[in-house]
Formats: structure tokens, C-alpha cells, sequence
């Protein structure tokens, strides 16, 4: 069966990275697919990049939203594919035959197909492949867990059946999702498949104390006990110390950069 695959994009002025994105779905060698553009209203010049595409794109909507989880859903309602996966701006699928596989992989309207996920800092150009989290035991998935998102695709049917994107949720949203899916023991067949590169330094990855009270939200409602509770916010709570004092200690080398630079550009002039 070959499926109608639904790729959504959701951006915010993104006039940087949301041609890239684009370039790479539209790439793709299988047919079958719907493009979908949410744009949460751009002051800059997305709308203008999205728009030399508009022959090729399915739906485009540009208004004010109500954050990210909005914005997936708005693309969700308006899906028609069997299949419905998410490439956000400056995401990139990994080549052009991406959705061909995933498309072989397909079976029914009530299994999630989900990939490995190739994480990438475009500025080091680190890079790290991530395997899809299975391990849903509530300490060490809330505080490992990662959604591959990028990497995931879910029929239009468990949406429709299980619920789309919670709009209380501001940088864990597929975190949430999955969880709920997995309490209705929706299934998931995994690939061995790179699907996608993601670029680091999304929301998800500045809003440290969001994700801290969020994953205590989803311990709560996946009923953790109080001491899995206390455990899940001192690691998570570390986790956001160690990467602010990572981030201080890089701040202060630039500024003693720059603090020798000037000292060195004014005993030049001194010397002139």
C-alpha cells in the first residue's frame, strides 16, 4: 500500500533556515505526499521565501497562533495523508529517498513508524545519531527521554482517535504525546533508518525550566509516585545547572577574548 504522507512545517520567522527545509522535502523522490506550511504570522522575510514555492506547497497559512502546539495541530486538522510527520524550519530531511522508506515501512492507520534522528550543531558541525527512546519506565525516560519528533510519523487515524497536540505544553508537547499514546498501547514499529537532521538550538533546547516543570506535569499524569517525582526534578535540575554554568563559563572566555583584544588594539594605538 502506498500511502499519502502528509510533511508539516511550522515557523516563526525563520527566513534563515525555512528554504532548506523546504528544498528538502519537495526533494523527495516519493510521490505521494502533501506539503503543509504553518507560519505563526512572520514579521521578516519567510513568508516571501515560502511563497517562491507556492506551486509546489499543498496548504500554506500565515496568521498568529497560540504557540508550537497550535501551529502542529493547525496542520493536523488540515492533513489529508494517511501518514503525518513534522520537518520544523531548519530541520532537513537526511536524503531524497527518506519518505520512500518510510512509505515501504507502512502497514495500517494504527502504528507509528519512527526512525533514528541525526542531531547536528551547523555551526561545530557535531553530530550525534539518536535512537528512538522505548523505555517509557517514569525516572529514566522523563529524564533520557527524546522524542525524535523529526523521526516520527503517526497516522492521521491515532490523532483522530487519541488526540492531537496539548496547547498547555510549551517545549515538551511530543514528549506528552507519545506518553499519552503509550498509556493507550499504541504501537510503534521502529526503523533502522536515519530520517532527519536536526538542528540544534531549537526552543526545546533553551527553555531549560519549561522542560523541568513540564516533565513533572507528564510524571504526574502518568502517575509517578512522589519519590520518582523528587528524583526526576533534582537529576532534570542539575541537568539545567550544568548546562547554565556550561554556558557562563563560555560567555566569560569571550569576554576575556575580547577583553585582550581591546587591550591589545589600545597599547597599539598608544604606540603609533
Amino acid at each position: 500500500m502506498r500511502p499519502l504522507i502528509t510533511i508539516i512545517t511550522v515557523c516563526k520567522n525563520a527566513e534563515n533556515f525555512v528554504e532548506s527545509t523546504i528544498q528538502s522535502v519537495l526533494s523527495q523522490t516519493y510521490q505521494n505526499k502533501e506539503y503543509i506550511i504553518i507560519d505563526g504570522n512572520s514579521n521578516d522575510s519567510t513568508v516571501e521565501i515560502i511563497s517562491k514555492y507556492t506551486n509546489e506547497i499543498d496548504c500554506l497559512i500565515s496568521e498568529p497562533d497560540n504557540g508550537i502546539s497550535d501551529a502542529f495541530n493547525k496542520g493536523i486538522e488540515r492533513a489529508h495523508g494517511d501518514l503525518i510527520g513534522v520537518v520544523n524550519a531548519g530541520d532537513i530531511f537526511y536524503d531524497e529517498n527518506v519518505l520512500e522508506d518510510v512509505a515501504e515501512a507502512y502497514s495500517s492507520g494504527n502504528e507509528i513508524i519512527q526512525g533514528l534522528l541525526m542531531l547536528r550543531n551547523f555551526d561545530s558541525w557535531f553530530e550525534y545519531v539518536l535512537k528512538p527512546s522505548n523505555n517509557y519506565g517514569h525516572l529514566y525516560s522523563l529524564v533520557r527521554f527524546y522524542p525524535n519528533h523529526m523521526a516520527t510519523f503517526i497516522p492521521k487515524q491515532i490523532y483522530e482517535d487519541y488526540g492531537k497536540y496539548r496547547s498547555d505544553y510549551k517545549t515538551c508537547m511530543d514528549i506528552e504525546l507519545l506518553y499519552r499514546y503509550h498509556r493507550n498501547n499504541v504501537k510503534i514499529r521502529q526503523i533502522d533508518r536515519i530520517i532527519g537532521i536536526y538542528r540544534l538550538g531549537g526552543i526545546s533546547d533553551k527553555r531549560d525550566w519549561n522542560q523541568v516543570t513540564e516533565k513533572l506535569h507528564i510524571l504526574l499524569e502518568d502517575n509517578g509516585n512522589i519519590i520518582e517525582m523528587l528524583l526526576c526534578f533534582i537529576i532534570l535540575l542539575l541537568k539545567v545547572v550544568v548546562r547554565k554554568a556550561a554556558s557562563f563559563s563560555c560567555g566569560i572566555d569571550a569576554i576575556r577574548t575580547k577583553g585582550c583584544k581591546n587591550i591589545v588594539n589600545t597599547l597599539e594605538k598608544s604606540n603609533r
